[in-house]
């Protein structure tokens, strides 16, 4: 699991960590027209509901010349995936228990593919855009073959 977050573009925000993969093209076809594929990881600090919470979704995306148009849809579970699979209540935010959270999420990630169905076809799809991004050299390496 750690080969794939190091293969995966990372963002650290505001209280909150996201790691992304994006198919390099656009090869999903969808509602008559091309779409590339972004899978995000997000661990992060939730102020209304007061809580750390880890989420994974899956999205469309379409470049264009100046924008990148992202496209998904909070029912339609089939083809946009969306899941979170983990949280903890917390009375008020902290920088060290949110990332004691990340650590623990991290390390757990082989357990929650096994255990959450979506999660497990969501790092199904990470390893699918992984497997079509690195050339051969490149995906020996990053699965010690």
């Amino acid at each position: 699991m750690n080969r794939l977050l190091e293969l995966a573009s990372r963002n650290n925000g505001l209280r909150s960590w996201k790691w992304s993969w994006q198919s390099k093209g656009e090869n999903v076809s969808h509602d008559g027209s091309l779409w590339g594929e972004l899978v995000t990881l997000e661990i992060s600090h939730d102020e209304i509901n007061r809580k750390y919470k880890a989420t994974m979704r899956l999205v469309h995306t379409q470049k264009r010349e100046n924008c990148t148009i992202t496209q998904f849809t909070l029912m339609d579970k089939a083809t946009y995936p969306a899941v979170q699979f983990a949280s903890v209540n917390v009375s008020r935010y902290s920088e060290k228990s949110l990332a004691q959270f990340k650590t623990e999420v991290l390390d757990a990630l082989d357990d929650y593919r096994v255990w959450n169905d979506t999660v497990g076809v969501l790092f199904d799809k990470v390893e699918e855009i992984t497997a079509h991004n690195l050339t051969d050299d490149e995906l020996c390496e990053a699965y010690d073959y």
